[in-house]
């Protein structure tokens, strides 16, 4: 939907309207980590036995640790880091899907800022939420 640019000389660029596959994008794996065995085979039809497994695996370190990390899988050079936005807690509301990501060059990914980063973003992602869940509430 968005997207805003570093001024370092090594960056990532814009890729608004850019579509990448979800099984490999930091804020998609996200997402997937929230559906059920069922909705993935649903939403992943093409993936064969072993390979639905091996994902089924990693959303559930997803699941476990709140983040996901694409290190590499959709671009060389590339990290991201995503989490889900949380969907509002308004009995019969539509359910949310929608997720923010950071993507850096790889040079610039290290652990140590692993936290600082996921903490920035669920932050962001429940600022996000409760914008929505105003927004919402206003136009009632």
């Amino acid at each position: 939907v968005a997207t805003v640019e570093s001024d370092q000389v090594l960056r990532v660029g814009d890729r608004t309207g850019r579509s990448l596959p979800a099984r490999l994008a930091s804020g998609g794996r996200a997402l997937l980590a929230q559906m059920s065995a069922e909705e993935l085979a649903q939403t992943h039809p093409d993936l064969v036995a072993p390979e639905r497994e091996g994902l089924a695996r990693e959303l559930d370190g997803v699941r476990r640790l709140g983040f996901a990390i694409n290190r590499e899988l959709t671009e060389d050079g590339l990290t991201a880091v995503g989490v889900v936005i949380p969907p509002p807690d308004a009995v019969g509301s539509p359910p949310l899907r929608a997720a923010l990501s950071v993507s850096m060059p790889t040079a610039r990914f290290s652990e140590q800022r692993l936290t600082p980063l996921v903490s920035s973003l669920l932050a962001a992602a429940r600022a996000v939420a409760a914008d929505l869940a105003g927004a919402s509430e206003g136009s009632g």
